[in-house]
């Protein structure tokens, strides 16, 4: 159980992710530059709910 709601958590937080990174107008390898990371695969990852987005990154 608790992993079901942990995946819907991330699919949620990436859904969120991807639809203000594009309102404002920015492609993944922009984000991940400005996060500091040299791909956008984390991104890319975070947005489709397979791997956690940390709270530094938040801001």
């Amino acid at each position: 159980m608790f992993d079901e709601e942990l995946e819907n958590i991330r699919r949620e937080i990436g859904a969120r992710l991807r639809a203000r990174r594009k309102e404002v107008g920015l492609r993944q390898c922009e984000v991940a530059q400005a996060l500091g990371h040299t791909s956008s695969s984390r991104i890319n990852q975070i947005e489709l709910g397979r791997m956690r987005l940390y709270a530094e990154e938040l801001p």
